[in-house]
C-alpha cells in the first residue's frame, strides 16, 4: 500500500494536541493516547527541555537531567505536568542594605543630628552607628553617605568608606566633599593615578577653591608630573598665597624641573610663615645652592641645623657648601651671621631626622616624592569637608 503523508494541518495540530497536554492538562482520551509512554512507566521521565528565560541554557538534553528548566512527568500527574527550575543564585546585598540600620520602633529621632553631635566629641564609633541608622530613614541623602563614609575613613576602615563614598557620588555627581575626601584617601593608599582621576573631576567642580588646586597639585606631584604640579600649586596660592603646604610643596615641584628662582621664592614665603620645618629651610638652601649663591645657601643650611641639630641630610649638605666656599664667600658668610637674629626653635617640634629618606630637596641626589619627601597638608586641612 502506498503511504501518504498527512496534510501538514494535521501534523501541526498533533503536536499542539500533545504540548497543550502535557502543560495544562486535557481530558480527551485522543490527547491522553500521545503521552501514553509516561502513564506506562512509573519512575519519572525528564522530556527533552526547552528555553524558558533568558537565564537558561538554550539546549536540549534529549531524556538526560536538566538542571535550568526540567519537564518531569509522573504516572499521577502526566497531563498536568510543567516546568521544574532551578532556583536563581542569592543576590548579594546592597550597600544600603549592608549599612542602613532601620529602627522601626523610633521614628522620631534625627539621627544625623545625632551622629554629628557624636563626631564633635570624637566619638565616631558611636557617630557610625547614629548614620547608619539615618540611613534607614533616608537612603537616598547624599550627605549621610559622605560623612559615614569620612567617619569609616576616620576608624581606618578604607574600603567601605570608600564604598560609602562613591554612593554619595552616585546620589551627588557634584558632591565636592566626597571627591576631595576621596583624593586623600586614594593618596594615603598610593593609589595615585585614582587620586589624580579624582582631583580633575574636582576641580571641575571647583574650578576656584584653593583645596581642588592643592588636591590636583598633590596627585601630579606623585605621579612626578612636575610641570603639572607646578601649575596646580600657582592656582592654589592664587586663593590662598601664605599656605604653608602650598609654598612648600610648589618650591620641591620648581626644584624638579630647573625652576631654582621660583624654588627659591615659594621656599622663602614658606621659611617665613609660622609652623615652618627645618627640610624648608634645608630645601631653600638647596634651591640657593642649584641657584648658584652658596652663601645664601649656607645660611639657610644653618637654619635648618639650629632648628633640628640632627638633621644629618641638612649637616651633608652644610659641610659640602662649606669646603666649596671661596675667601671672598667666607667673609660674605661670616658677615650674614653677624646680622642675624637668633631663631626661635621652640616654636618647631620636629623628630630628628637621622637618614637621607628625610627626603628634603637638599644634597643633589634624586629626592623621592613619598610622604616624607613631598609634604602634604597638616591634620586639619586634611580632614577638612
Amino acid at each position: 500500500m502506498k503511504f501518504v503523508a498527512p496534510p501538514v494541518s494535521m501534523v501541526r495540530s498533533s503536536v499542539l494536541m500533545v504540548a497543550l497536554s502535557l502543560t495544562y492538562g486535557c481530558n480527551d482520551s485522543d490527547a491522553r493516547r500521545h503521552v501514553a509512554s509516561a502513564v506506562e512507566d512509573p519512575s519519572p521521565t525528564v522530556h527533552r527541555s526547552v528555553k524558558i528565560g533568558p537565564q537558561h541554557d538554550v539546549s536540549r538534553t534529549g531524556g538526560h537531567g536538566f538542571e535550568s528548566a526540567e519537564l518531569i512527568v509522573e504516572e499521577k500527574s502526566a497531563v498536568h505536568s510543567g516546568f521544574k527550575l532551578a532556583p536563581l543564585p542569592d543576590a548579594e546585598p546592597t550597600l544600603f542594605e549592608r549599612e542602613a540600620i532601620i529602627d522601626v520602633e523610633d521614628t522620631d529621632t534625627d539621627f544625623f543630628a545625632d551622629a554629628q553631635a557624636l563626631m564633635e566629641e570624637e566619638r565616631v564609633e558611636d557617630a557610625v552607628i547614629a548614620y547608619r541608622k539615618a540611613l534607614g530613614k533616608d537612603g537616598e541623602n547624599a550627605e549621610i553617605w559622605f560623612k559615614l563614609g569620612r567617619a569609616y575613613n576616620m576608624l581606618g576602615k578604607d574600603t567601605r568608606g570608600m564604598e560609602c563614598l562613591e554612593e554619595a557620588i552616585d546620589y551627588k555627581s557634584d558632591h565636592a566633599g566626597a571627591y576631595s575626601t576621596m583624593v586623600r584617601v586614594m593618596l594615603d593608599r598610593d593609589e595615585n593615578k585614582s587620586a589624580l582621576s579624582y582631583a580633575k573631576t574636582l576641580r571641575e567642580i571647583e574650578p576656584k577653591s584653593f583645596r581642588s588646586a592643592f588636591l590636583l597639585g598633590r596627585s601630579y606631584a606623585r605621579l612626578k608630573m612636575w610641570k603639572e604640579s607646578v601649575a596646580a600649586f600657582e592656582e592654589s596660592l592664587e586663593e590662598d598665597p601664605e599656605h604653608l603646604w602650598a609654598n612648600n610643596n610648589l618650591g620641591y615641584s620648581a626644584l624638579q624641573i630647573g625652576e631654582y628662582e621660583m624654588a627659591v621664592f615659594a621656599y622663602e614665603v614658606a621659611t617665613g610663615l609660622e609652623g615652618a620645618r627645618p627640610s624648608m629651610f634645608n630645601g631653600l638652601g638647596y634651591a640657593y645652592e642649584r641657584l648658584g649663591e652658596p652663601v645664601h645657601a649656607m645660611v639657610a643650611y644653618d637654619a635648618a641645623i639650629e632648628m633640628n641639630p640632627r638633621f644629618v641630610k641638612a649637616v651633608i649638605n652644610r659641610e659640602r657648601m662649606a669646603a666649596k666656599l671661596t675667601p671672598e664667600q667666607q667673609d660674605e658668610y661670616a658677615a650674614f651671621q653677624l646680622e642675624l637674629p637668633p631663631l626661635d626653635t621652640e616654636a618647631v617640634e620636629e623628630k630628628p631626622v637621622a637618614t637621607a629618606s628625610a627626603a628634603t630637596a637638599g644634597g643633589g641626589d634624586s629626592v623621592d616624592a613619598g610622604d616624607a619627601g613631598f609634604a602634604s597638608a597638616p591634620a586639619d586641612e586634611t580632614q577638612s569637608p
